[in-house]
């Protein structure tokens, strides 16, 4: 039995057949034959509307067809019209809530009554009527010179992401069922037959992308994420800092019973004491200094004086900061790089060693430089990584956005949202500061010729 709902709503008529109206395909003056009604249901103000539309019937004299006058608001043969699908998508796409709660949400605050599969559809269908072509031609063209690439993946799917850091601006995606070196090839190829051509490309450490953009790109210089790099130098600090714990004395284990009280005190105590505030304190030996507050500089100073080999992890990690400390030139880097690894290639603790071995690395340390030679470039790959993660939240609000359409619409939308959401004058968001916006300018006094 079908569930019939009891509300009240208010009734507009109105009148969309005019006595003549314009064939859309040739063109001719047709004069009205007759009316018919038409009803649909559209939003209000926490109220349903009810609109009763008179559509025009007419004949062509020239075709000899008869043809109707659809209203502008609605699409043909639809019972909602577009301000009901539109709550739909604002709900989604601006609210970030699931379909089902927006179903619900349209119950409540609309009196609409669509099934959830209805609902589902309709965001599908906004999300092929986006005119993606127009918006990547558009941002192509105010491309800054600075691309980031990143790749995301869900159950079955990879997707390729590029980006555009300093104009905020998404460039494309890809969508597949792998992620290979082909793929990538393929997703850069086409970005570069839409006349994409970068300065300099930002990717992590992913062997996805060096031949790749070696082949398609030859003049532009490819960075790495100095982020994730310094990933790779926090973990080995920590697990220094862990091991130099170990060494520090431990409590001898005690026998059964009660403990006997003779001879000089135990310092089961002062060891167990010592050894908890260096695991409490032990991200602090990873921590920039300068972003220390005076509490945690205490804090790290009395952990070092308990066990002074300590100090050896914070110093390792002293020196990696401060090779890019204050956006040096790449030769200053290059200086500083070279003490690091004179120390520290040596060391008695192999991640430390490792690490600077890798460093050592004509090749990887020039990917890592690349950034100063520009004014503006930033030095992390983030860009892409937070449209990323946006993508995986919506998958984990949405639990049912898994096929092939679903996440297509989903990208459709990402891609295109910041568009809607700045408007056509593209204001940038703040957090990107005085470098919004601009192209990638080169630094002066820098060497000119793409790295190999």
């Amino acid at each position: 039995m079908a569930r019939v709902f009891y509300q009240a709503f208010e009734v507009k008529a109105v009148d969309c057949a005019p006595r003549s109206a314009c064939h859309p395909e040739c063109g001719t003056e047709c004069r009205r034959h007759s009316r018919v009604d038409r009803i649909l249901y559209e939003r209000g103000d926490r109220k349903l509307f009810l609109l009763f539309v008179l559509v025009g019937v007419y004949c062509c004299a020239c075709c000899g067809c008869y043809w109707r006058l659809q209203p502008d608001f609605a699409q043909p043969y639809k019972r909602y019209a577009n301000g009901a699908r539109q709550a739909l998508v604002e709900g989604v796409e601006q609210d970030r809530m699931p379909i089902r709660r927006v179903h619900k949400r349209m119950q409540r605050d609309f009196g609409l009554h669509p099934s959830v599969s209805t609902l589902m559809r309709w965001w599908r269908e906004e999300a092929q009527a986006l005119d993606v072509g127009s918006y990547q031609a558009q941002v192509i063209a105010q491309f800054s010179g600075l691309l980031c690439i990143d790749e995301v993946y869900d159950g079955p799917w990879a997707i390729l992401v590029a980006t555009d850091p300093l104009q905020d601006r998404t460039v494309g995606y890809h969508l597949g069922k792998t992620a290979t070196a082909d793929d990538v090839e393929a997703f850069l190829r086409e970005l570069r037959r839409r006349g994409l051509e970068p300065e300099l490309v930002m990717t992590d450490e992913s062997p996805l992308y060096p031949k790749v953009l070696q082949k398609l790109w030859k003049k532009a210089r490819h960075a790495l994420c100095r982020f994730h790099v310094s990933q790779q130098f926090t973990k080995a600090t920590l697990t220094v800092v862990k091991g130099i714990r170990d060494e520090m004395p431990r409590p001898k284990k005690r026998g059964r019973g009660r403990p006997r009280k003779r001879g000089r005190p135990r310092k089961d105590k002062e060891k167990r004491e010592a050894r908890a505030k260096v695991w409490k304190a032990r991200f602090l030996f990873v921590k920039r200094y300068k972003k220390m507050s005076e509490q945690e500089k205490q804090q790290l100073a009395e952990v070092i004086a308990l066990w002074p080999r300590l100090q050896n992890a914070r110093d390792f990690i002293d020196g990696w900061y401060g090779i890019f400390e204050g956006e040096p030139r790449p030769a200053t880097a290059r200086k500083r790089r070279d003490e690091f690894v004179a120390r520290w290639s040596d060391s008695e603790h192999e991640p430390l060693a490792k690490l600077a071995g890798k460093l050592a690395d004509e090749a990887f340390f020039e990917k890592l430089c690349a950034p100063l030679y520009y004014e503006n470039a930033e030095t992390t790959n983030n860009h892409p990584e937070r449209d990323n993660r946006d993508f995986r939240k919506r998958q984990k609000t949405f639990f049912r956005m898994r096929s092939e359409k679903s996440i297509e619409a989903l990208r459709r939308h990402q891609m295109t949202r910041k568009e809607v959401e700045d408007g056509p004058e593209q204001v940038l968001r703040q957090r990107f500061g005085r470098r919004a916006g601009q192209p990638v300018l080169t630094r002066a006094n820098t060497r000119p010729e793409a790295s190999t």
